[in-house]
């Protein structure tokens, strides 16, 4: 599932269990609930994670954020990329350390994306950081598992 956020348009959803998606104006409608699966992370843990990176991608886009879900045979992906200035390459490494800013003139903690690695790392999961298709910032979650089972 993919969700473009756009700064003229705003897409509202009933949360993650909405899933719809809008290309080129048109709705798609979720699957059927047979269909669904259930993610393996619990609910508060998931809504820290997208918060943090939906957050930092809204501070620092420029038109759009774009959201995107995946599954696949070894687990569930969150990507979030938005079209705003990037990061420099070798600051990559550095991101997801606790009170560590790039830029100290936007208000924030340093706190959002240590909070997604800790969580990543605690489902076993991995956080990748990259530039994204437009030059701006790319963060990608990878939670392993498939049956909606949650890794303690």
């Amino acid at each position: 599932m993919r969700l473009l956020l756009v700064e003229d348009d705003r897409l509202l959803a009933d949360g993650l269990t909405s899933q719809l998606e809008r290309r080129d104006s048109a709705w798609i409608p979720p699957p059927p609930p047979e269909k669904r699966r259930r993610w393996p992370i619990e609910e508060h843990d998931l809504n820290e994670v997208l918060g943090n990176l939906l957050d930092n991608a809204g501070k620092w886009s420029a038109r759009f954020v774009e959201l995107d879900l995946q599954e696949d045979g070894k687990g569930f992906a969150i990507t979030v990329e938005d079209d705003g200035p990037g990061i420099p390459p070798d600051a990559l490494d550095t991101l997801g350390t606790r009170g560590l800013r790039l830029d100290e003139q936007t208000p924030g903690h340093g706190l959002g994306l240590a909070i997604v690695r800790e969580i990543t790392d605690r489902y076993g999961g991995t956080l990748n950081f990259s530039s994204g298709s437009t030059g701006g910032f790319k963060a990608t979650v990878h939670f392993p598992g498939t049956t909606g089972g949650i890794r303690q």
